[in-house]
């Protein structure tokens, strides 16, 4: 058994890509709790497209490293832990509470693929989802987890 996983590890291991994922999110301006992120769906995503994948768990806990143009310290993070990318998401929720149906939840995402040995932008995008366009009404996890996975889909197609 240890040798057929060695030899898959050999074999495969040219096809999958290291990515270090980042993203900071807001729900009514406040940090998402990490249980709920989208960035949740960009990890399995990613992970199911044949990458190895890792983050910061706290990302959303601490400053917008977007926001303040840090780019560099993400790409640095990246390096250190071997990955070949990064990939960066910025993510805005607003839910707006219906006394008479369930709560109304629009999240806007921006997201950004690098390459960590250059530096280089390779792939950016961004995307609209609410919780009203399909016939279920889904709640806040479920919505960002579908976000993420979208997210992870637009990447892997670089």
């Amino acid at each position: 058994m240890t040798i057929f996983f060695l030899l898959c590890v050999i074999l495969f291991s040219g096809y999958s890509e290291t990515i270090y994922v980042y993203t900071y999110e807001l729900c009514n301006n406040e940090p998402v709790p990490i249980d709920i992120q989208a960035k949740e769906g960009i990890l399995d995503g990613l992970f199911d497209a044949g990458h190895i994948v890792f983050d910061d768990i706290h990302d959303s806990q601490h400053e917008n490293l977007l926001a303040k143009g840090k780019i560099a310290t993400l790409i640095n993070h990246a390096k250190k832990g071997g990955a070949y990318y990064l990939v960066c998401a910025l993510i805005i929720t607003t839910v707006k509470p219906n006394p008479t149906e369930n709560e109304y939840i629009e999240s806007h995402a921006l997201y950004y693929l690098y390459d960590v040995l250059t530096g280089n932008l390779l792939k950016k995008g961004n995307t609209t989802v609410n919780n009203r366009e399909n016939k279920t009404i889904m709640n806040k996890k479920n919505l960002w987890f579908q976000l993420g996975l979208y997210i992870s889909k637009e990447i892997s197609q670089f």
